[in-house]
């Protein structure tokens, strides 16, 4: 943290002294959350509650605004994974110096953004979370990198190219007749099975005609015509992507499409 802000421009004693302002915010952030297995417990991160309720355990912040600020709709419920969380939050941001807020904030977007920062805030992250958090010694190639950036902001329009390349002609209309061929065997073993009962066949069929099959490539092409991007504005290019792609995550907010893809071609 303290290499971070010191290649921003902070003096190293500075720089020092506010490492220790946002790691003992960090403990005491950690110290109020769920720790990695009662994360995946659905029990204990399952709490629907009503928005009132929400906003009335956060005194001082305005989840209305907040949802406008996200460009997201506002919702009537929400799924609070961690109720005990979300108050420490509110207190801490209460008791704590708005000198440190900044200096917090600071960091994190210089790391959000080093991929695109000069080399040596790429190389401070890389030294840290993958080589010293994961015993990843050596950074992937640039061509490797420069490529997943761009299946990653604009993997559709990557994938266009890619599917006329690799998957072209009549390929996914072969691939979608083999697999109609697979879910009608699998229809006709569910009507002979002798060890289902009527409900219990009729129930299958169901789930079987509810699968969406996604075969090489989406039927709809994300539309990236509100996305701008410079060739000379990398830093830019990114928080721009960021925004893009969390209004599109946010219009999915109670009618998410059934075409929309978790992966792009080249990934799949």
């Amino acid at each position: 943290i303290a290499r971070m802000l010191t290649l921003a421009g902070t003096p190293t004693t500075e720089a020092k002294n506010d490492a220790q302002k946002i790691l003992a915010l960090e403990t005491a952030l950690a110290t109020a959350s769920l720790d990695a297995v009662d994360r995946r417990d659905p029990e204990k991160t399952y709490h629907l509650q009503p928005i009132e309720s929400v906003q009335a355990s956060l005194p001082g912040f305005d989840l209305g605004a907040y949802e406008d600020a996200v460009h997201s709709p506002h919702v009537k419920q929400l799924n609070n994974m961690t109720p005990e969380y979300w108050p420490a939050l509110s207190k801490l941001f209460n008791s704590t110096e708005i000198a440190t807020l900044q200096v917090y904030l600071r960091f994190h977007l210089l790391n959000a953004v080093a991929y695109n920062l000069p080399h040596a805030f790429d190389d401070e992250k890389f030294d840290f979370y993958a080589r010293k958090l994961s015993g990843q010694m050596e950074h992937q190639p640039r061509w490797k990198r420069c490529s997943g950036a761009v299946d990653g902001t604009l993997g559709d329009a990557l994938g266009k190219v890619y599917v006329q390349q690799y998957f072209a002609g009549d390929s996914k209309k072969k691939t979608s007749a083999m697999v109609k061929e697979i879910e009608s065997s699998m229809k006709h073993d569910i009507d002979q099975a002798d060890w289902m009962s009527p409900a219990t066949k009729k129930q299958a069929r169901k789930k079987l005609g509810d699968i969406d099959n996604f075969i090489g490539y989406t039927k709809k092409w994300r539309n990236y015509s509100k996305l701008t991007i410079a060739p000379d504005d990398p830093i830019g290019n990114e928080l721009r992507d960021k925004a893009f792609e969390r209004d599109r995550m946010m219009h999915w907010i109670g009618h998410r499409p059934h075409f929309e893809w978790m992966t792009t071609p080249p990934m799949s």
